[in-house]
C-alpha cells in the first residue's frame, strides 16, 4: 500500500511540473495551453416545486476553456 502511494505521489508531481512547464511555454507565446472543463448537467427548467420535476425537457451543459497563456476564459452553455 505504501508503494503504490509513493508511485502516485511521483506521477502526481511528474503532472504539476509538465504543467507548470506548459504554463511557462504558452505564456512565452511558443505554443498554447489550456484547461478545459465540462461542468454538471443541470436540467432546465429548475424549481423547487415538484411540478418542475415532470416538466425538465431540456439539459444545459456548462464547458469552459481557460487559456493558461493570457489568463481568459470562455463558458459555452
Amino acid at each position: 500500500m505504501l508503494e503504490s502511494y509513493n508511485e502516485h505521489k511521483k506521477e502526481f508531481e511528474l503532472g504539476r511540473r509538465a504543467k507548470q512547464m506548459d504554463l511557462n511555454r504558452s505564456k512565452g507565446g511558443e505554443c498554447f495551453a489550456a484547461y478545459v472543463d465540462m461542468l454538471a448537467v443541470q436540467p432546465t427548467p429548475s424549481g423547487n416545486v415538484s411540478r418542475f420535476y415532470y416538466k425538465r425537457r431540456l439539459s444545459t451543459y456548462n464547458f469552459t476553456i481557460f487559456n493558461m497563456g493570457t489568463s481568459t476564459g470562455q463558458c459555452f452553455i
